[in-house]
């Protein structure tokens, strides 16, 4: 039996949110709703009471650069961030992201909070915010906390963003010079697709190579292995793939097998690298 939305709440400030959210518990948040409205759809009880976000007038999209941190408001949506000048210069990879959730369409509506706060292991901005060493900004009614990107995804859509907590920023360290690298994916099609296997290889002289890996496991995984190895000097026939299969813990799937994303998940990190310029 399909399920509607019983409840609809307003927000008109991060603070009413945040009363409400305290008073109905139970309730979703909703903003574009490219994420809520599919499993309204298909009548989802757990999303039967909703707080609406877009009348607020006091929660960020605002894209700023200070303190060596970009710094991404909640609200932002995929087509702001990829097409904004900042985040191209200092962390083109997160722009590259951007450009490949869902359709036009999707991507002017959808903002970054909502694709992090779904919690879904193939979210295509989390693998580039995992590598970089991002942090999520949640304000609560007590205050304020910052919960790193690595450990912000618990299980698929569940996070550890702190009860009737909302998320308000995304705050990024920027390296001198900014992050160089490349986001690749592969789908059951080029454009429209959930990845069926995605990596983020970033790059900078300060901390040498970051990986996190999307579609490959429960959530988003940073790849520690793969960036030992790509920082390292040993290299050996295989060694790539061995790395990588210590990192991810893909499964099979109507989408694809785990042999199958393994193999990708190699092929995208050299294919990654070298457009990086680098040969390993």
């Amino acid at each position: 039996m399909k399920v509607g939305v019983k409840e609809l709440y307003v927000a008109d400030s991060v603070r009413h949110a945040l009363e409400l959210k305290q008073s109905h518990p139970e309730a979703r948040w909703l903003f574009a709703g490219t994420d809520v409205m599919p499993l309204l759809r298909d009548g989802v009880p757990a999303f039967s009471v909703l707080i609406d976000l877009t009348k607020m007038q006091d929660i960020p999209n605002a894209i700023e650069y200070k303190q060596n941190c970009l710094y991404i408001g909640a609200m932002a949506t995929h087509d702001k961030i990829a097409n904004d000048p900042l985040v191209c210069e200092l962390f083109p990879t997160l722009a590259q992201a951007c450009r490949g959730v869902g359709s036009i369409q999707i991507r002017h509506r959808a903002s970054i909070a909502g694709n992090l706060g779904n919690a879904s292991p193939a979210a295509d901005s989390a693998p580039p915010l995992v590598a970089a060493g991002a942090w999520v900004i949640c304000q609560t009614l007590d205050g304020t906390t910052e919960i790193s990107a690595e450990e912000f995804f618990l299980a698929p859509r569940k996070t550890k963003l702190p009860e009737n907590g909302l998320i308000t920023c995304i705050r990024i360290p920027i390296p001198e010079g900014g992050w160089k690298g490349s986001y690749e994916k592969v789908g059951g099609r080029n454009a429209l697709t959930i990845s069926i296997a995605s990596v983020a290889v970033i790059h900078s002289t300060e901390t040498g190579y970051r990986v996190a890996y999307g579609s490959v496991g429960p959530t988003p995984l940073r790849g520690k292995n793969s960036e030992s190895l790509l920082n390292s000097d040993i290299i050996y026939d295989g060694a790539l793939n061995e790395a990588v299969n210590l990192d991810i813990h893909p499964i099979d799937d109507v989408r694809a097998t785990k042999e199958y994303r393994k193999e990708v998940c190699s092929n995208l990190v050299w294919k990654a690298v070298h457009l990086l310029g680098a040969s390993i």
